[in-house]
């Protein structure tokens, strides 16, 4: 809901968000290697460091977490540490399988399914009828700029809040994004 890259989204700490205000502060960057997340303050261009107001949906979900608890980075590993990129991709891999239950008519958490459900799954897995809910990190980030688009924000605003040095590239991904392509 903030078009954030990988790298911005495990480095985001809960000082940098006004819950107040509802605006997230993107100062920081992760390079992540191997399995290694190196934070960098700033970002690769000045187009990095931005301020990003949240939507309704982003802030309600931040909400759920306890006031006592908003310390440290949002999304972080068991431990309260920065998330590793294994650890980031067990975390997405596991939103993904949350997600293809609930789009297969199953709950999303693995604690609500119901005796039995395991097996009607298989079953469905095995029958090639279960649909799948194939989606990378990166492109939520081009949802967020199409939410950008059909919002109606203009190349330069979309430009700042997706952090984009040249504005070519938001031109690339806006031209993608006109009423005929949508349908």
């Amino acid at each position: 809901y903030a078009g954030l890259r990988r790298g911005k989204v495990v480095t985001l700490d809960w000082s940098a968000i006004d819950m107040i205000g509802t605006i997230l502060h993107v100062e920081r960057s992760a390079e992540m290697l191997r399995n290694t997340t190196r934070v960098k303050e700033g970002a690769k261009s000045d187009a990095g460091v931005r301020l990003i107001p949240m939507c309704e949906t982003l802030y309600a979900a931040l909400c759920l977490h306890d006031k006592n608890e908003r310390t440290g980075y949002v999304c972080k590993s068991a431990t309260g540490h920065l998330l590793s990129p294994s650890a980031f991709d067990r975390g997405w891999e596991s939103f993904l399988a949350s997600m293809e239950r609930a789009f297969n008519g199953f709950p999303a958490a693995l604690d609500d399914l119901l005796a039995g459900d395991r097996a009607k799954i298989k079953a469905l897995k095995e029958k090639g009828e279960w649909k799948q809910f194939l989606v990378r990190p990166h492109d939520l980030r081009h949802t967020f700029a199409t939410a950008l688009y059909i919002s109606g924000i203009g190349i330069k605003e979309a430009q700042y809040y997706l952090g984009h040095n040249d504005i070519k590239t938001t031109m690339d991904v806006y031209t993608h994004l006109t009423p005929q392509t949508m349908g």
